[in-house]
């Protein structure tokens, strides 16, 4: 099978489940990322014959693609900002309003010269905040915990592969009264989708990514926020930020919970024009 055979293929596979711009996109990833073959391979030389293993790697990821397995877990990895990262079934594939949260503070932290910052990543997952960051800002003095051993196994292993340093330790976000450290920078994405919107979410999201990272329960929505919140007005630094992605449906009862007294509160969109991110600043 040729590279054009075998992407006619690959399109008569998966048309009907996908948009021709995802078939595209991920045939030219699959090439690049499994066979080391580059989309100007594909132009310049469409017979180019894939080996039989090749073709059977492709079968079995159409075959996981139609089950609508995200391909970020059939291939093991996904890419955030600057980064490319491993992931299983135990983390978030991580999301671009997720990178935009860390471009807001990169953006507010780029002048900071020769004064190291502690920052603390809540929840790290696949590490994703917390490697970019330490990435990105050579002055950013990195922690980050979540509460399991085996995703913090994969966070340290993606600091590692991306060449960054980063504090890993076991913590529960209900438990993070217990962290006798203050910080210059606090963040978070924590779960925040209600039971209530399983309805509108899709497959891929749904079978395969952990619940527990997805979803608070419909009684209690806001546990890990104020938990957060509450950490923040005693271990949060003055002119420290506590950054916070968030479900737009809870902006308002999330800025009320915040004593506005000794806090700035700030908000921005994200690339679909959702309310999903508020940065408050202790004064």
């Amino acid at each position: 099978m040729t590279l054009i055979e075998a992407k006619k293929f690959f399109e008569l596979k998966l048309n009907e489940q996908y948009s021709q711009g995802e078939v595209n996109f991920y045939y030219k990833y699959i090439l690049r990322d499994c066979f080391n073959v580059f989309p100007a391979q594909l132009a310049l030389n469409p017979s180019l014959e894939l080996k039989n293993k090749e073709i059977k790697v492709l079968k079995n990821i159409i075959s996981q693609l139609l089950n609508e397995k995200p391909l970020q877990y059939i291939l093991g990895k996904a890419s955030f900002r600057s980064l490319v990262l491993k992931v299983n079934k135990n983390v978030l594939i991580p999301r671009p309003e997720t990178e935009e949260l860390v471009g807001w503070i990169i953006e507010d932290h780029l002048q900071i010269k020769n004064k190291q910052m502690t920052v603390l990543d809540v929840g790290t997952g696949s590490g994703c905040i917390a490697i970019a960051l330490a990435k990105e800002q050579d002055l950013f003095y990195v922690h980050a915990f979540d509460r399991q051993k085996v995703i913090l196994n994969l966070a340290k292993e993606n600091a590692e592969l991306n060449g960054v340093n980063i504090n890993l330790f076991k913590c529960d976000i209900q438990e993070i009264k217990s962290i006798n450290l203050n910080y210059d920078i606090i963040v978070s994405n924590p779960p925040y989708i209600l039971p209530s919107e399983k309805k509108l979410m899709k497959k891929n999201v749904l079978d395969f990514e952990p619940h527990n990272a997805l979803f608070v329960t419909q009684k209690d929505p806001l546990i890990h926020y104020q938990s957060i919140i509450e950490f923040s007005k005693t271990n949060l630094n003055n002119n420290g930020f506590l950054y916070l992605e968030i479900n737009p449906k809870f902006k308002r009862e999330l800025i009320d919970m915040v004593d506005n007294k000794c806090f700035i509160i700030s908000e921005r969109k994200d690339i679909f024009g959702k309310d999903r991110m508020l940065r408050i600043q202790r004064i």
